[in-house]
C-alpha cells in the first residue's frame, strides 16, 4: 500500500487512501471509473471505437508500464490484462491492481499451489506456465509483463481475448507448449506489419529477445 501511495503517473490508478471503518479488513480507496475496465469499454463501444482510438489506449498502457518498470525499485504488475485497466471519463487508460495480484499469488505459492490461476492463464508467459522442474516456483518478471502487454494490446485492438477459440484451460496450456501464439495476424486488418512484428517479439520464448517497455514505446 505504501508503494502504491507514492506512485504518480497519468496512466496508473492513484491510491487516495485507506478506509478502516468499512469492515475489519478495511479497504483501499481509489477514484471511481464510470467507464469501467478496458474490456467492458471496448465491448460497449466496439462499433464506434476506431483503430486509432484503440491504439491510443494501448499507448496509454505502455506509458504506465514503462513508468512502473523504470522506477528505482521496478514494479512488476504480474496480472496485466484488459480487466485490470480502467478507463477515465476522458477515455484515458489507467493501470490498476499492479503488485496486489502478485502478492496474493506469492502467498498462495507458499502453500504449494500453482503460480497461475485459470483466470489469467491466457495472458501468462510460457515460463510461468511451464517452469523448470529444478527451480523454485517462477515469479512474474518485467519480461512476463511484456508478454502480457502484447496480449492486452491485441485484446483491445481486436476485442477478443487471447486464445479466443479455446474454452478449456488445458487446451491453452497445450497451445502454449506447442508454441502457438495467443493471436494470429489475420485477426486485425488494421495492424501494420511493423506493429504486428513488435507484438510478436513480445511473445518470444526467449526472455532476452522480448523488447523492454522503453523499446516498445520507441517503436509505437
Amino acid at each position: 500500500m505504501t508503494v502504491w501511495h507514492q506512485l504518480s503517473h497519468q496512466n496508473v490508478v492513484p491510491l487516495l487512501g485507506f478506509a478502516s471503518h468499512l469492515d475489519p479488513i478495511g479497504a483501499l480507496v481509489s477514484p471511481w471509473f464510470a467507464n469501467g475496465n478496458a474490456r467492458e469499454y471496448v465491448r460497449k463501444h466496439d462499433a464506434s471505437l476506431q483503430f486509432r482510438d484503440r491504439l491510443t489506449l494501448v499507448r496509454d498502457i505502455a506509458e504506465g508500464m514503462f513508468y512502473l518498470h523504470s522506477l528505482h525499485n521496478p514494479i512488476v504488475h504480474g496480472d496485466l490484462r484488459a480487466d485490470n485497466v480502467l478507463i477515465t471519463d476522458d477515455g484515458v487508460a489507467c493501470i490498476a491492481d499492479f503488485g496486489l495480484g502478485r502478492a496474493i499469488r506469492e502467498s498462495v505459492e507458499d502453500e504449494g499451489f500453482s503460480n497461475n490461476s485459470k483466470s489469467n492463464t491466457r495472458w501468462s508467459a510460457p515460463e510461468l506456465l511451464f517452469p523448470p522442474d529444478d527451480e523454485d516456483p517462477v515469479k512474474s518478471t518485467v519480461e512476463s509483463d511484456v508478454y502480457a502487454f502484447a496480449c492486452t494490446s491485441l485484446e483491445i485492438i481486436t476485442g477478443k481475448i487471447p486464445y479466443a477459440h479455446r474454452k478449456n484451460p488445458r487446451s491453452i496450456y497445450a497451445d502454449v507448449f506447442n508454441k502457438c501464439m495467443p493471436f494470429t495476424r489475420d485477426m486485425s486488418a488494421d495492424l501494420s506489419p511493423a506493429l504486428w512484428d513488435l507484438f510478436h517479439c513480445c511473445w518470444s520464448a526467449e526472455l532476452r529477445r522480448r523488447p523492454s517497455m522503453a523499446q516498445i514505446l520507441a517503436s509505437m
